[in-house]
This record gives C-alpha cells, structure tokens and sequence, in this order.
C-alpha cells in the first residue's frame, strides 16, 4: 500500500529501501517509488528490515515544530521508518516516547528513525548549545570590530581640526 504522506509533505513513513548506488538509477526509484528511502551502506549492521506494508490510516501528526526542536505524534500499523525532511546534522538528536533512538541519513541529507507499530511520541532535537556559544561570539565579535572602526574613525577626524595658534597676525 502507498502511504498517503509523499515526499511533498515534512514527515512520511517508508518501509522499503535499498543502499546508495547509482544516482542515476536511485533517481528513477525516487520517481517511480516515492516513499522509497536510501541509506549509506555503512548503516547496513543497524538497520532493521521492516515488512513491506504499511496502512492508509497510518498517521503522522505534528504536535510541535520549531527550529531545534520537533515533535510528531504517530500511529502505524507495523513499523516502519519515519523520515523528517530536516537535513541531518551531526547535533540532531532522536527519542521515541521519550527513550534515546538511533537515527539515519536516508536520501542523502534527511533524518529517518525506525518507529515500532502502535502510537508513539517522536521528537527530534538539536543541540544548539554550541551554536547558540558561536553566535554569541560572533555578535560580540562584530560588536568589538565596529566599535573599534567608531573609536579610529573618530581619533582620525579629531586629530584633522585645526588649531587656533597662529591665526593672528601682527601689526607692525
């Protein structure tokens, strides 16, 4: 059974995949599969096969979405796997009804995690506290930098004004 939730959407569940090959060929399943999910062949010890199906009813809902952090509620008849379409940093992290999963880079930059049948909580969050460190950094960085160009600028311009001395000339 084709699952409802194409690629055209955030989230859709696979249960069929195959190894990275050929682009080319990879390619046309894309096209002629859509829900079809590719892995690095490094993965293949991890991976579990799931049953070819899938259900119609199966459903994924979103409970929360924000940058660093996204939650999806989902009910599936079998396992299956589930790809967010979010590229898949290395600071990504993935727990299932709040228990520590593994996840993978399917499709070359998208995260999927292999969710058991039944209802479950998935969320996927990024560790940003050595991104937001970085950032604040950098603003103090740049703050620092157009300070320092205000201060020259300004001592340039002032050493530029002249004098009152010999301004007057005597009368002799």
């Amino acid at each position: 059974v084709m699952n409802p939730l194409l690629r055209n959407n955030i989230a859709f569940f696979s249960s069929e995949y195959s190894f990275y090959t050929d682009t080319i060929r990879e390619y046309a399943i894309l096209n002629s599969k859509p829900n079809h999910l590719f892995f690095k062949k490094s993965n293949a010890v991890s991976l579990v096969p799931v049953p070819n199906s899938g259900s119609a009813n199966d459903v994924i809902s979103f409970q929360k979405y924000n940058p660093d952090d996204i939650v999806i509620s989902t009910i599936s008849s079998t396992r299956q796997y589930l790809t967010l379409i979010q590229h898949d940093y290395p600071l990504w992290h993935v727990t299932i009804d709040g228990n520590r999963a593994e996840h993978f880079t399917s499709d070359y930059l998208f995260m999927s995690t292999l969710v058991p049948a039944g209802k479950h909580i998935v969320e996927f969050k990024l560790d940003s506290k050595g991104l937001r460190t970085a950032f604040i950094i950098s603003i103090i960085t740049v703050i620092t930098c157009l300070c320092m160009l205000i201060y020259i600028s300004f001592r340039k311009h002032s050493s530029e004004i002249p004098t009152e001395r010999g301004t007057f000339a005597s009368n002799n």
